[in-house]
């Protein structure tokens, strides 16, 4: 199982885009038969239905849980990824439980995933 990392944090407009950004790479992800779980995905819906918290403390536990439950940590690096508060703690506690980590980069056409060496492992050409 790989827990996909994405940034969330910032106006509307950026969190409406990132989630859509997060949703199609996990869809294409999963169209490829890999096994992943997008805290983003999951939970944005329940974010702006029922006006759960967004930022990254209130999720903080909640995505250390799940990442306890994974074998890698996969980041999406789509426009915020740099400055997340999120992904930085996701990290930090991925780092310290010993997952590998790699990097997804998402060009409007495809996935590309390089590993923590800055070694190619895949392309995916992104679903419509």
């Amino acid at each position: 199982m790989i827990y996909l990392a994405s940034p969330y944090s910032g106006t509307q407009a950026q969190m409406q885009q990132r989630y859509m950004d997060t949703k199609h790479a996990t869809a294409t992800l999963l169209h490829n038969k890999l096994h992943i779980y997008s805290p983003i995905v999951h939970s944005h819906e329940m974010v702006c239905r029922f006006n759960l918290p967004y930022d990254a403390l209130f999720w903080k536990q909640y995505n250390e849980d799940m990442i306890k439950r994974v074998d890698r940590l996969w980041l999406l690096k789509i426009p915020g990824w740099e400055t997340s508060k999120g992904m930085g703690m996701e990290v930090e506690f991925a780092s310290s439980i010993g997952l590998p980590i790699s990097s997804v980069i998402m060009d409007g056409t495809k996935l590309t995933l390089w590993n923590s060496g800055g070694e190619l492992v895949g392309e995916y050409a992104l679903i419509s």
